[in-house]
């Protein structure tokens, strides 16, 4: 009798685990998606380029109500095979509520420098009711390059001040915010932050500053002085590579961060020479102080005037071309105009093939903080007053 018992205790652990097998996925999802595209060009990638993921660790498909793995979930001429459905594919996923799954997309194959999208689903309460979900990949650009971050952008200033009214000193911060840097040849993740600072004419910190590690670096008046100008670097990491590091923008600080008053500053600004001799004639500066600002008395309402004015100083033209960051998140474009010279004088400001305004418009004004780049043919140094 007990060895028969023994046997049947077998017979159901048995039954137990393949129940279990075969209920590995419970949940089952419908896949769909079309228009899936990199650089608009429909994409076709195997089984062993989908990579799915729960809470971080490889995850297994499953031909619903089965245990067998699903080897040929593809993407062809960027439709989710279907499998003989014409909307998309069915798969059975072991999941529970609070799950996080995720899905990423590789083409033309999966590692360093080939392109790559991912695409996520939180197992919420809400959804986990159903009794299937549909996830849908429609529309998937594959657009991220496994590569380092670009060289990234400081793109604004911001000085601010705090006061109050209980007696405490007041509190005043200047934020300095990086941005992705403009490339064409495809996107890049950023996860990691890094930040050097420092007093003009001192020399680069060797290391970053290990309490920097956002997009944003927020300086108090206890680490900044009024009418100083510093120097800032960011640097952009991910898991390719990286800290890539921004060119140096620079920065005096007026009086809103640090309790003084606005002070003249001096745009120091340096001609190019031929690649790789060093410096491009690339400019990076931010104006310190809210206007109005003037040079040698000369009253400077629009981009063009402060370009008038930088010419009349040099005694030639020498401004090129003139960008800044379009602080549109949406976009996440670097806007770059090149100067129209009309009788040797200028006349517009035309925008390249990447700057989406066609006209600058109210973008025509300097702004107090936004981060300008400017490109001379001729080193000039430039004093701008606020009166």
């Amino acid at each position: 009798m007990k060895h028969k018992l023994k046997i049947t205790g077998l017979v159901i652990i048995g039954l137990i685990m393949v129940q279990l097998a075969a209920n590995a996925g419970d949940k089952t999802f419908f896949i769909k998606g079309s228009s899936i595209t990199r650089n608009q060009q429909l994409v076709t990638t195997t089984n062993n380029n989908i990579k799915f993921y729960k809470n971080g660790l490889d995850l297994i498909l499953f031909t619903p109500g089965t245990t067998n793995p699903i080897a040929d979930f593809a993407i062809n001429n960027g439709k989710v095979f279907d499998n003989g459905s014409s909307a998309g594919r069915n798969v059975q996923i072991n999941t529970n509520i609070n799950d996080n799954i995720s899905a990423t997309v590789w083409t033309p194959a999966e590692g360093k420098g080939n392109y790559y999208r991912s695409s996520g689903l939180s197992m919420n309460a809400a959804n986990y009711s159903d009794s299937s979900l549909t996830w849908s990949w429609e529309g998937l650009k594959v657009d991220y390059k496994a590569e380092a971050p670009d060289v990234p952008m400081i793109s604004q200033f911001e000085e601010s001040t705090i006061s109050y009214t209980n007696g405490n000193p007041s509190k005043s911060t200047l934020k300095v915010a990086s941005v992705a840097g403009d490339i064409t040849d495809g996107l890049r993740e950023v996860s990691g932050y890094a930040w050097k600072w420092w007093k003009d004419g001192e020399q680069e910190p060797a290391t970053a500053d290990p309490k920097a590690l956002t997009s944003t670096l927020v300086l108090d008046s206890t680490q900044i002085t009024s009418g100083l100008t510093y120097n800032f670097k960011v640097g952009h990491s991910n898991q390719w590579g990286g800290p890539t590091w921004s060119k140096i923008y620079s920065y005096k600080v007026a009086g809103s961060a640090a309790g003084g008053a606005s002070q003249p500053f001096t745009l120091k600004l340096q001609s190019g020479v031929p690649v790789g001799q060093g410096n491009l004639g690339i400019n990076c500066f931010a104006m310190p102080f809210a206007g109005p600002w003037t040079v040698d008395g000369t009253q400077i309402v629009t981009i063009i005037d402060l370009i008038k004015a930088i010419n009349k100083k040099a005694n030639e033209n020498i401004v090129s071309s003139f960008g800044f960051w379009n602080e549109k998140p949406s976009e996440q474009k670097e806007n770059g105009y090149a100067v129209e010279y009309v009788d040797n004088t200028v006349n517009n400001l035309t925008p390249d093939t990447y700057t989406k305004f066609g006209s600058l418009g109210a973008l025509a004004v300097p702004v107090q903080g936004r981060g300008y780049q400017i490109f001379v043919s001729k080193s000039v140094d430039v004093l701008i007053e606020n009166k």
